[in-house]
């Protein structure tokens, strides 16, 4: 026989041995043999093995490479004392039987630092609120390697930024079935904040609307870098409502602002300019809306906004209403002009101003100016204070009066500002101190609004729940004038009903009369279908006074396109009214359309 057939002969025996070895119907099992193993586990196990296939070729050096699969994902969940046996039977089944032994807690998690002597500024118990692992807590890998991020983090937020894990020194004691976990972290440089530099893209900002942004800067020169009050001052930037769009980054140092030593102690500093990135919304505001039935009234108004960018950031506002009013007869005109002044008090304290003339159908008439002090106590609170005049002249001229506010006090919270696709509650709570001829009396008026996402994702939240409501009550003086009593009904309170119309009516002209005490709640159930387009509906009830309550319900849409923003909606009154003649009062439905730009 010649070399090359014996050569052949070789290579046919063991492709003979290969195929015989195959087994098309093998099955894996696996079994716990002193406790029940979680499913993740046994899932990642049976995904990890090379047994987890139609296929396998039973080979010692493929079986003894799955139990050291097998013993790898046990250790990493804390069985570190876990055996692995295996056996074939007849039928060239395969079963592993595993011994899984007392699983291992965290008793010990600290760190220590490569490159300095220091120690940091935090306790071992801090570290266990850091990253959120309780004592005797069971030890897996995933949370040592969590852990080790959240310190980087938290190193992160305090200046360190380029602070590093070195090591992770795992020891067992496996006569208490403890894990003593230590963190060798390298820190590196310090990043100390230097000089900050803000760009408004296609503006050039004056003096005093560089020092209305300078100080709304949570940070200051020389100071340690810290994420927390970047983010911190992006929130209190955007909450203004001048800006649209705000990066803030690192610049790289020169080599002037570079510290070394010869041992690259991390208590060096690297000095880094801030370059703040501002893209402004338009200087100028324009809103307009319009509502009605085509049968009782129509409605059509708006405001014009102007920021006043070259000085401090502030803004006027004209606003514009007029009602066609058929049920009642006449038209009805009003004009609100406000002036905004940020800053002017000292920091965040700002003076707002107004002036409103209200023509009122039949020649009545209300002129009312007030002067607002505001004061932005922190991100989510704000405190109102103001003393208003107000003129009346009713009854087609036939009666004036005056009615005089002071003081008069607003407190404000709102959990979500900048955000109002998440989860938060805002709400307000005002007390006014009215004096009318030789009598006083109170108007305090609560308001409430939380939102609620059910089903979101990190670009928009596909269904949520808004939940509104408010409550009002008239203390004192039993003579309380009809323009000052309290109302329900309109678009921002009961939709589907018109504006004050929703409480008790007077016989002889169906005005409003209104009453001492007013509540008024809804929900709106909102759909977005993506990005730009929110679906909704809502229900609305309330009323001016104890009565049992009127109940609107309504449709409506939101559109967000790059240069205006539109809000459709359509309400019903579930309850008609009619007038002695059998004329209706209320309307069968309601509509408005609101446009605002960007």
């Amino acid at each position: 026989m010649s070399v090359r057939h014996k050569s052949l002969y070789i290579w046919f025996y063991y492709i003979f041995l290969l195929i015989s070895s195959i087994n098309i119907d093998c099955k894996v099992i696996i079994e716990c043999v002193d406790a029940d193993i979680g499913g993740d586990i046994l899932d990642r196990i049976k995904a990890s093995i090379l047994c987890d296939s139609d296929i396998y070729v039973l080979d010692d050096i493929c079986i003894n490479r799955d139990v050291e699969t097998i013993k790898d994902i046990l250790d990493m969940h804390g069985y570190l004392d876990a055996s692995i046996k295996y056996s074939i039977d007849e039928k060239k089944n395969i079963k592993f039987s595993l011994c899984l032994g007392q699983r291992y807690r965290i008793g010990f998690m600290g760190f220590g630092f490569r490159d300095t002597n220091k120690k940091f500024d935090m306790t071992v118990f801090q570290l266990y609120e850091l990253v959120g692992i309780k004592h005797d807590s069971y030890f897996s890998n995933n949370v040592v390697l969590s852990a080790g991020d959240s310190i980087l983090e938290y190193l992160k937020q305090h200046g360190y930024l380029f602070a590093k894990i070195y090591k992770i020194n795992v020891a067992h004691d496996h006569k208490t079935k403890y894990v003593k976990i230590t963190y060798i972290i390298t820190l590196g440089h310090k990043i100390v904040v230097g000089d900050t530099n803000i760009n408004v893209a296609g503006k050039r900002p004056g003096k005093r609307f560089l020092r209305f942004i300078k100080n709304r800067i949570q940070w200051k020169k020389n100071e340690l870098y810290s994420i927390q009050s970047i983010e911190k001052t992006k929130n209190i930037l955007l909450s203004t409502d001048i800006f649209k769009a705000i990066d803030i980054k690192l610049c790289k140092p020169n080599e002037d602002n570079m510290l070394y030593d010869d041992k690259q102690d991390s208590s060096v500093k690297n000095i880094y300019d801030i370059d703040v990135a501002i893209d402004l919304l338009p200087v100028n505001r324009l809103t307009m809306f319009a509502g009605g039935n085509f049968d009782d009234y129509l409605s059509l108004g708006g405001n014009i906004k102007r920021y006043n960018i070259d000085n401090s950031g502030g803004y006027i506002q004209l606003d514009c209403l007029m009602n066609k009013l058929f049920y009642r007869g006449g038209n009805n005109a009003k004009l609100d002009l406000s002036v905004y002044l940020r800053d002017l008090f000292g920091y965040r304290r700002d003076l707002d101003s107004h002036i409103i003339v209200d023509k009122i159908a039949h020649h009545d008439m209300s002129v009312i100016s007030n002067i607002n002090i505001i004061w932005q106590i922190t991100d989510r609170v704000m405190l109102k204070c103001w003393s208003s005049l107000e003129f009346f002249n009713v009854n087609g001229g036939k009666n004036s009066y005056s009615v005089l506010g002071i003081p008069c006090v607003q407190l404000l919270f709102d959990s979500n500002k900048n955000n109002n696709r998440m989860f938060g509650f805002s709400s307000d709570i005002t007390m006014c101190n009215y004096f009318f001829k030789d009598e006083q009396f109170i108007n305090l008026i609560f308001n409430g609004k939380l939102y609620i996402p059910i089903i979101n994702n990190s670009f928009y939240n596909k269904f949520a729940i808004e939940i509104h409501g408010g409550i009002g009550n008239i203390f004192g003086s039993k003579d309380v004038p009809r323009e000052k009593r309290l109302f329900c009904g309109g678009a921002t309170s009961l939709r589907g009903y018109g504006e004050k119309m929703a409480g008790e009516l007077s016989e002889d002209d169906n005005k409003p009369v209104g009453s001492r005490f007013m509540y008024a709640f809804g929900a709106e159930f909102i759909a977005n279908v993506n990005k730009s387009i929110d679906l909704l509906c809502f229900v609305d009830c309330g009323n001016a006074g104890f009565a049992k309550p009127f109940v609107g319900i309504g449709l409506g849409a939101r559109v967000r396109t790059k240069l205006c923003n539109l809000k459709i909606a359509v309400s019903f009154p579930t309850k008609i009214r009619e007038n002695n003649k059998g004329k209706r009062i209320d309307p069968v439905f309601q509509f408005r359309v609101n446009l605002e730009n960007k």
